[in-house]
C-alpha cells in the first residue's frame, strides 16, 4: 500500500472528470441561478424580499468584498474534503479489508475490488454533494447527477468484460455481490446527505453570505443604464429648469 501501488485501473480513472462528474457542475454553473435575472414591472408585481440580478446591485458585493474567498474559507473547504475522504476510507476500504471479510466462497476479495469500490464511492459522493448545493430543483440537475453515477457502473461493467483490462477483468460481480459492499455504499450516501443537511441548517457552507443582508435592503434599487429611468428623470429636471 505504501509502495506507489495504484488503486484504480488507469482507463476508468481518466474518465472521472469527463463522464462521471462533469454535467452536474456545468448545469449548476450555467442554469441554476440563485436569483432571477430581472422582471417586467408592467406585467408582474415584485414580491417583498425578492431580489433580481439586474435591479439589486448589492448582490454583487460578495465578489467585490471577497466574502467567498480567504484563508479561512480555503481551510474550511479543505477540511470538508478531508472529512469526505476519511469517511470513504473508513467505510469503503478499511472496514472491508478486515480479516473477517471475504467472498461468499471464502476467497479474499482482492485489492482491485476494494480500489474500484472506493472509486465508485468517490463518484457518488461528488454527485450527492452537488445535488445538495442546487438552488432550484427542476429535475434536470437531478437527472444529470443520476446519469453520472450510472456512468460509473456502466463503464466499470463494460471494462470488466474485456481481458485487455487485466486489473478489473471479471471483478464487477465480485465487487457488488457482497452484502457488506452495499451496506458500506448506502452508509456513505446517508452520511454525505446528513452532513449536507446539517451544514444547510447551520448556514456555514451552503448558505450564501447574502442571506445575512436579506431584509436590510428591501427597497427597490432603480436599474441604471443608458436611456434608463434615472437618465430620463435627470433630463426631465433639466427641461423643467
Amino acid at each position: 500500500m505504501f509502495s506507489g501501488q495504484p488503486l484504480y485501473e488507469p482507463f476508468i480513472y481518466q474518465l472521472y472528470n469527463i463522464t462521471m462528474t462533469s454535467l452536474p457542475i456545468m448545469f449548476y454553473a450555467l442554469f441554476d441561478f440563485e436569483y432571477e435575472k430581472d422582471f417586467d414591472p408592467k406585467r408582474t408585481k415584485r414580491s417583498p424580499g425578492q431580489k433580481y440580478f439586474m435591479r439589486d446591485p448589492e448582490l454583487y458585493r460578495i465578489g467585490i468584498e471577497c466574502k467567498c474567498f480567504g484563508m479561512a474559507k480555503f481551510l474550511l473547504w479543505d477540511f470538508y474534503g478531508l472529512f469526505h475522504a476519511l469517511m470513504i476510507y473508513i467505510c469503503c476500504f478499511h472496514i472491508l479489508q478486515t480479516p473477517s471479510q471475504s467472498q461468499m466462497d471464502g476467497k479474499d476479495v482482492g485489492f482491485w475490488v476494494y480500489g474500484h469500490f472506493v472509486y465508485g464511492a468517490c463518484v457518488t459522493v461528488a454527485n450527492i454533494v452537488i445535488l445538495h448545493k442546487f438552488n432550484n430543483y427542476t429535475g434536470w440537475g437531478e437527472v444529470t447527477a443520476i446519469m453520472m453515477i450510472l456512468n460509473y457502473f456502466t463503464f466499470y461493467f463494460l471494462e470488466n468484460l474485456f481481458p485487455m483490462f487485466p486489473q478489473i477483468y471479471l471483478i464487477f460481480d465480485t465487487t457488488y455481490i457482497q452484502p457488506s459492499t452495499w451496506l458500506s455504499f448506502f452508509l456513505v450516501c446517508a452520511a454525505t446527505s446528513l452532513l449536507e443537511i446539517f451544514f444547510n441548517r447551520l448556514g456555514t457552507l451552503s448558505d450564501s453570505p447574502l442571506q445575512k443582508t436579506k431584509g436590510s435592503a428591501e427597497e427597490e434599487v432603480p436599474f441604471v443604464s443608458a436611456g434608463g429611468p434615472v437618465v430620463e428623470r435627470e433630463l426631465a429636471l433639466l427641461a423643467s429648469n
